[in-house]
């Protein structure tokens, strides 16, 4: 259901971004790159701004943090993990990045209740203060990265940017 007042993607939108994002993840599934949130991001936002003409105002870029559990090789839980991370939405979330699509029984959160409530729910062991102040360290170093791509003032300047960008210039997209 869209929210009153926000756009509703068309098919056509929603399957060349589901196609983009086939691209994106493997290219780097197949070479193995990790850590990549914010140029995957860049490449997604520009892709529905450009190609798909989604208003920039409809496009969400999402700064939030993605908790999991690590298990060990016999799948046993051995910690909670979370990592600091950038996802865009617009009617529903659009992960690029294929070390998070990866990761089972994850949840995302983008905000302070959302995190007390998943703190709450999952009756987590760590000092609540603690984690919470090491969440906002890292959501520090990146909300700078989420201006300079909502501004259009961000080029990567990565050789990882220049080799997927080869890689889906030789792909036809729909």
């Amino acid at each position: 259901m869209t929210l009153p007042g926000k756009m509703t993607l068309s098919i056509y939108q929603k399957e060349n971004i589901q196609e983009m994002i086939k691209h994106l993840h493997t290219y780097q599934k197949t070479n193995n790159i990790r850590n990549k949130c914010v140029i995957n991001t860049i490449i997604l936002y520009d892709f529905m701004r450009h190609t798909l003409e989604i208003n920039v105002d409809e496009i969400e870029i999402c700064l939030g943090w993605v908790f999991y559990n690590e298990k060990d090789e016999n799948d046993n839980k051995i910690s909670l993990t979370h990592h600091c991370h950038i996802w865009l939405e617009v009617e529903e979330r659009w992960d690029p990045s294929y070390d998070m699509i990866e990761i089972s029984n994850k949840i995302y959160i983008k905000n302070y209740n959302q995190f007390n409530e998943f703190y709450v729910k999952y009756d987590i062991k760590f000092d609540k203060k603690e984690l919470y102040s090491g969440m906002l360290k890292s959501y520090k170093n990146l909300y700078p990265r989420i201006e300079e791509i909502k501004n259009h003032k961000t080029t990567p300047d990565d050789s990882y940017f220049d080799n997927i960008m080869d890689f889906i210039e030789n792909i036809k997209i729909k």
